[in-house]
């Protein structure tokens, strides 16, 4: 077995579940319980779960020169989230020549049946 194995296979825990049976009839506390078994045979939980993340956005790296190492530059926050410089609405509005667009035969007839 591999180290990887090993120490995912330790990392596990069975999940133990506590469930009230008081009120139940006999063949509903058998279903219940054989429920549970099955479910603690099959599920399980982590002890920890390893999450690796990348740098943040907010941080990029830059070489200064080939001899040093690199070093961090901030970036400005809000050119990350640069809103576009054009109409959106206007846009679509248009037609490449700069004429307002026509509706067509299908759009008409929806407007004419529902306003």
């Amino acid at each position: 077995m591999s180290s990887g194995i090993i120490q995912t296979l330790t990392e596990r825990e069975p999940v133990k579940f506590e469930i009230p049976t008081e009120g139940l009839s006999s063949a509903e506390l058998r279903l219940v319980k054989h429920i549970q078994e099955v479910a603690e045979d099959s599920l399980y939980h982590w002890r920890t779960f390893p999450l690796i993340l990348p740098p943040p956005v907010a941080v990029q790296h830059r070489d200064v020169d080939s001899s040093s190492l690199a070093r961090r530059k901030p970036i400005i926050i809000r050119d990350l989230f640069v809103a576009p410089c054009f109409d959106e609405l206007e846009a679509v509005a248009l037609d490449s020549g700069g004429e307002p667009r026509k509706l067509s035969g299908k759009q008409l007839a929806s407007v004419r049946e529902t306003g």
